[in-house]
């Protein structure tokens, strides 16, 4: 707690911004540190900004990495299942961990309602978001399903259009990623991941996101063709039937 005598500091830049600073500080005498001091330390400096650098480069490299073998990985599973509900969960997982939420969710329309529920809900609020019912027009998600648009959010609880869940808590640096789902020209629901804290969603994140949307939207799809196919064969067996039983008895 004791005043230093001398002190330096120099800047350390990442990509032409300010990311931190490295500071020396001399309790025992004034004049402690001369002009080599600091020329020897912007040095440092500046190769711990070049390592930042790096750093932050790798770790998108390898995020980038992560997502491209996710949406590959929903490929296969849309090759492999038509149960809509399988899907779904596998992509809202990817979802939530590829973008180290805490929650992600998938609302499809609820039938006959005008509303949309969530078909799948998962992380720490799941059983609340199932719970909810969204409609058109009211609050974030509702609001981003009339628009069609996909939209981050960085800062929820200061959006005007935003509503509380019930049954959750209000979150300090709530961040929010909506994606309507669209199919025909329509929107057909949403994929929504919350993230409490943390790093700031990138525009990146959202096109992550748009691309999971994708291959929702194509399981949704793949999934009303199947039951559509299914109900055009049971009338058709049916029809048959009915004929045999025509034709054999009097």
């Amino acid at each position: 707690t004791d005043a230093c005598l001398s002190a330096v500091f120099v800047p350390i830049i990442v990509g032409g911004e300010l990311r931190g600073s490295i500071a020396l500080e001399s309790f025992e005498r004034e004049d402690a540190f001369d002009e080599a001091s600091v020329h020897l330390l912007s040095t440092i400096g500046a190769s711990m900004g070049v390592a930042l650098q790096n750093a932050r480069l790798f770790h998108e490299a390898q995020a980038r990495e992560r997502q491209a073998a996710a949406l590959a990985e929903v490929g296969r599973d849309l090759s492999s299942s038509l149960d809509l509900a399988t899907v779904m969960d596998r992509i809202a997982g990817h979802a939530k961990d590829l973008l180290q939420a805490n929650n992600s969710a998938i609302f499809l329309p609820d039938a006959g309602t005008g509303t949309y529920r969530a078909i799948v809900a998962l992380g720490e609020t799941a059983d609340a978001i199932r719970a909810t019912t969204i409609e058109g027009g009211v609050g974030i998600i509702g609001s981003l399903l009339e628009s069609g648009r996909p939209e981050l959010i960085n800062d929820a609880q200061a959006d005007p259009r935003a509503v509380q869940i019930p049954g959750t808590e209000r979150q300090a640096d709530e961040r929010l990623m909506v994606v309507p789902l669209q199919g025909d020209g329509a929107v057909e629901g949403a994929m929504t991941v919350w993230r409490n804290g943390g790093e700031p969603f990138v525009p990146r994140d959202l096109e992550f996101l748009v691309g999971l949307s994708r291959q929702a939207t194509v399981a949704l799809h793949n999934a009303r063709l199947f039951n559509e196919t299914s109900e055009a064969l049971e009338r058709q067996t049916a029809s048959a039937e009915v004929l045999q039983v025509i034709s054999g008895s009097m």
